[in-house]
């Protein structure tokens, strides 16, 4: 697994909270089959105010550490659908995944589909950027309706699975939207939005084995989980991305 959405960079958002933990972060993912993190610290306005300096000036501190667990390290960041949002994306300033792709994560808040998010997400890609929604099963807005939103997000984003969800971690609305959203091969990439070294035990195992059951014919973990997060941090083209639909 090439872990696309995790927060093993210390000390920036509600991710791990000491190097000592980063470390262990990464020693858990490796024996449980990673190959490697996309470190996506959250930039949010008025809560975790990161800059792209700072993410990069402990990337490149921790990457002693995540190399001496055998893991390669890719830089990302996870951004807030706020006004800031397309602002950065007009000044060309957006942290991409892989730091030289078209790719940006982007959390929804979790109470309601902001106001014209289709329209933004519109925009950054006309910018040449590709949107990737973060854990959409989690935003409540969807779960009120994920047909009718995935029909409307499908023409302008692509879809990341937390695994946890599977697992009910964020409640039993948000795992009933994930399962809908498998079944349907809604998603382009799982990832483990991993923030502690427990959560690797917690998550990983018994959430891959549930994602594998529930995944349609022609939809596989390892596209989800490795192929599709290697090619997006390589920059391929949307439609590269296996399994997608």
């Amino acid at each position: 697994m090439l872990d696309l959405h995790n927060h093993v960079l210390y000390g920036l958002d509600d991710g791990c909270r000491t190097l000592d933990e980063s470390q262990a972060l990464c020693e858990r993912a490796h024996a449980l089959g990673h190959v490697g993190f996309v470190a996506t610290p959250h930039i949010r306005s008025g809560m975790f105010d990161n800059t792209v300096d700072r993410i990069r000036a402990r990337r490149d501190e921790v990457a002693p550490v995540v190399q001496a667990a055998h893991l390669e390290l890719w830089l990302g960041a996870e951004y807030y659908f706020d006004e800031h949002l397309l602002a950065a994306a007009k000044q060309k300033q957006l942290l991409t995944l892989g730091e030289t792709s078209r790719y940006v994560l982007v959390e929804f808040p979790q109470a309601q589909l902001p106001l014209r998010y289709d329209g933004v997400l519109f925009e950054l890609r006309a910018l040449g950027y590709v949107p990737i929604i973060a854990h959409p099963e989690r935003c409540r807005g969807i779960e009120r309706d994920p047909e009718a939103t995935w029909a409307a997000l499908s023409r302008v984003a692509l879809l990341q699975l937390d695994l946890g969800s599977l697992l009910g971690r964020y409640g039993e609305g948000a795992r009933r939207t994930a399962q809908f959203l498998v079944k349907r091969g809604a998603y382009q990439v799982a990832a483990g939005d991993l923030h502690r070294p427990a959560d690797a035990d917690e998550i990983l195992p018994k959430a891959k084995k549930e994602l594998a059951k529930l995944l349609p014919k022609g939809h596989s973990v390892t596209a989800l989980c490795l192929d599709n997060p290697r090619h997006i941090v390589s920059n391929h083209a949307p439609e590269d991305l296996a399994a997608s639909s």
